[in-house]
This record gives structure tokens, C-alpha cells and sequence, in this order.
């Protein structure tokens, strides 16, 4: 046989082994692009073709779900979506991350992921019988509920500052936990949440929540050194003991004083429109008190107001007193007007001194007969209890953000509107 033979032969050999091969490829590349699966194998580094279409993600992220929404200008009715995540990288093809979604529409809310974690979320796209295409992706991080209520607090906070500068107060009362970043009274302060509050109320410290029922020794210095940690960063201290003897009336006082705390000593229940006899008011009625830092005693009192308790306060000489906003019930229509929030500033109801009112407020809890309760809601939960008529807020959706701040209708605009001088938030872990 001739070269010249042979060199052809190789020649022609050749290019079938070529064509061969890249029939393969194709075939291979092929059932890989229509493919779906769950493996979280990211091998395979190849992207999928970006589509044309333009695109925007956009979410609402809370610790008990990712809601997920997304644009496709050129998407229609059969347009399939899929949506992969992961929280190692971010899925450019759709073997990487765990599929989460495949469907139709347009969002998605992811309920299986973890508090506290990052996560990375990728949506793919295919018209029918074609091949996945990547679409557009973003990254998330999912609270717990603790950095959720700092949030809620900041947001609160930056609320008020706007509309009243730094003469608005925010005071914190509730399950001290939600302060730290552990979520333990002894775990590393919170500075986000921490640097927006003015200070902290703190009932049963000594005594409570029962009359006279004394707090062991190991609770009472677990309070003051969470306390004192707060006192150390500038925060004002306020003490709620339940007492009613001599000896433990004096005894809350004393142990209060020490650690500088201003306190008040109270009864469990108080009589019908009056007020401890026992308390310590301030020994000079003209004494005029413009900020917190000038307090150095107050009242307070969670239960719903009336005129006879109203009455009762007016002549008094706290130089704080801290209120349920609400006579009677929590309908907007009960909700103490300019006149009594006024007259409520005055010490002894004269126009000789002034001192701070605050409301006390609720915003992880509410009563079923609260006018900002209704069962239908997305940010209502189940009672604190069987049977209750509290249930659990989920303070994290916008929906509950909106009825408490940032619009004209909420409660923290009437709260400022009709003269208060800040808030007393309670919050309780109920997540």
C-alpha cells in the first residue's frame, strides 16, 4: 500500500473519531442541562447560559421564614421556575445547592432553614421542554429571633429619633436574655440593641412576683450583675419589688440603694384607685425633672388605667410615672388624650414643676381585645398559654411593624402625638 493510501486512510479515520466524540459531548451536555436533581455535588464547575430577561429578587427574611419574589420580563404562564440554595456556595448550575422549589410561580417562602445562618439562593428558569437557564441569585442571612427583636428595637428607636431627636426614651423591660447575643442573661451584651435603649425596668429583683416572696440569693445576684453591667454602660436602672411588711419594704429599698438603683415597693395588686402608701416620692414638688438621668424615683403600674387612679397620679410627686397608655381597654378611642398626658407632667397638679410620663407597651404579645388584634393576621401566633387570651406576636413582619411604628396610624406616632416622654417596651421570649 501506497503513502499516499495510507496518509488518507489516517485522515479519514480521524475526522470520524472527532465527529464521534463531539456527538457525545453534545448528547452528554445535553441530559445534564435537563436534568433535576438534589445532589449538593459542585464538580461540576460549568454555568448555564444567563438568560436575556431581566430580573429582580427581592424578600422579606425573618427567623421563621425566607418569602422569596422574583421578576422575569420575558417569562410566561409556562415558564418553570426552580430555586436551589446553599450555604457553602453560591448555585450557578443546577448541581449545585439543594432544590427547594420547582414550579410556576414567581415566589416562594422557605420554612426549612436555620437561624443564625447564611444562606445563598439561586433561581433557575425553563420554557417548556428547553434547558435550564440561570436567572438571578442573592444572598441571605437568617436571623434568630433575638437579633429579630434588636432589629424590631433599632427600627423603633430610629423611628422616634427622627421625629423627636434624643427627648423620646426607650426603656426595656421583659426577659433580660433577649439583650444578650447568647440569649442568656450571662452571655456578651448585645451592643446593637443595648446602645438604643435608655435604660432598663426590672421587676422582683428582691422580692416578687408574689408579695414578700424573697428572690434566692443566686437570682438576686444574677439580676445585679446583669444590671450592673447595663449601669456600666450608662443606662438608668429601675427596680419593681412586691412588698407589703415593714421589714420587706425597707429591705427592697435598702439593697436597691446600694447598687444605686432608684426602685419602687408595691403591692402585688394595688387597691382600687390608690396609690403604695409607702412609696418614695420625691420630698420636693418643684423639683423640675426634663430628662432620665435627673429621675430618682417613679411609679409604674402595667394594669389599665382610670379616671380614679388618674386622679390619684396627678397629685402625686413622682418624677416618673409609667402607664398603661390605655383607660379601661386598649381601644384607640381609650387611649389617653393631650389634656390627661398633659395634666399627668405636672407634679402635685400644679403648673409649679413638670416631670416624664412614659407608656408601657407590649410588642412580642397582645390581648385578643387589643384594637390592633385581629386573628387573621400573618403576624398573630397561638396563646401564651391554654386558653389565654394573650398570643404571641411575630414581631419581625412588617405588618405588625407597621401598626407600632413608621406611619401616621401607628401607636408610637399617637404615643408621641399626644405628649409622652418615651417607652417602656416589654418583651418576653416567647420564640
Amino acid at each position: 500500500m501506497s503513502v499516499k493510501k495510507t496518509n488518507i486512510y489516517t485522515f479519514v479515520f480521524l475526522i470520524l473519531v472527532i465527529g464521534f466524540s463531539y456527538g457525545l459531548l453534545s448528547c452528554g451536555k445535553l441530559n445534564e442541562a435537563a436534568l433535576i436533581t438534589d445532589s449538593s455535588d459542585t464538580s461540576d464547575t460549568s454555568t448555564t447560559t444567563p438568560t436575556v430577561s431581566s430580573s429582580q429578587l427581592t424578600s422579606f427574611v425573618g427567623p421563621d421564614s425566607v418569602d422569596l419574589s422574583w421578576t422575569d420580563s420575558v417569562g410566561t404562564d409556562r415558564t418553570e421556575y426552580m430555586v436551589r440554595r446553599s450555604s457553602t456556595v453560591i448555585p450557578r448550575t443546577i448541581f449545585q445547592g439543594d432544590t427547594i422549589y420547582s414550579g410556576y410561580s414567581k415566589s416562594f417562602s422557605d420554612t426549612t432553614m436555620s437561624t443564625s445562618t447564611s444562606y445563598h439562593y439561586s433561581i433557575f428558569k425553563r420554557a417548556s421542554g428547553a434547558n435550564w437557564s440561570y436567572l438571578v441569585s442573592q444572598d441571605y442571612r437568617v436571623p434568630s429571633y433575638s437579633e429579630s427583636l434588636a432589629s424590631f428595637v433599632v427600627s423603633l428607636n430610629a423611628y422616634v429619633d427622627a421625629r423627636n431627636g434624643s427627648d423620646f426614651y426607650v426603656v426595656f423591660t421583659g426577659e433580660n436574655g433577649v439583650l444578650s447575643v447568647t440569649g442568656a442573661t450571662s452571655g456578651t451584651l448585645d451592643d446593637t440593641f443595648v446602645n438604643v435603649i435608655d435604660g432598663i425596668l426590672q421587676k422582683s429583683v428582691y422580692y416578687g412576683p408574689t408579695d414578700n416572696n424573697y428572690v434566692s440569693d443566686i437570682d438576686r445576684s444574677t439580676h445585679e450583675t446583669f444590671l450592673n453591667r447595663l449601669k456600666n454602660n450608662s443606662k438608668k436602672v429601675m427596680v419593681v419589688d412586691y412588698v407589703t411588711s415593714p421589714g420587706t419594704i425597707s429591705n427592697s429599698y435598702t439593697s436597691a440603694n446600694a447598687q444605686n438603683y432608684i426602685s419602687m415597693q408595691r403591692p402585688d395588686t394595688l387597691a382600687t384607685n390608690q396609690l403604695p402608701d409607702y412609696s418614695h416620692q420625691s420630698p420636693n414638688q418643684s423639683t423640675v425633672i426634663s430628662s432620665l438621668s435627673g429621675v430618682s424615683n417613679f411609679f409604674f403600674d402595667e394594669g389599665f388605667l382610670n379616671t380614679g387612679l388618674i386622679d390619684r397620679l396627678n397629685l402625686s410627686t413622682y418624677d416618673l410615672v409609667i402607664v398603661n397608655p390605655f383607660i379601661g381597654s386598649s381601644s384607640l378611642n381609650n387611649l389617653l388624650n393631650t389634656d390627661q398626658v398633659s395634666n399627668l407632667k405636672r407634679k402635685g397638679g400644679t403648673n409649679a414643676s413638670s416631670r416624664l410620663v412614659f407608656a408601657y407597651v407590649d410588642i412580642t404579645q397582645i390581648s385578643n381585645s387589643d384594637y390592633r388584634y385581629n386573628a387573621s393576621s400573618e403576624y398573630y401566633d397561638d396563646a401564651v398559654s391554654s386558653g389565654s387570651s394573650i398570643h404571641k406576636v411575630k414581631f419581625w413582619k412588617q405588618g405588625w411593624r407597621d401598626l407600632m411604628y413608621g406611619t401616621d396610624t401607628s401607636l408610637m406616632y399617637q404615643l408621641e402625638a399626644r405628649g409622652f416622654d418615651g417607652v417602656v417596651i416589654n418583651a418576653q421570649q416567647h420564640y
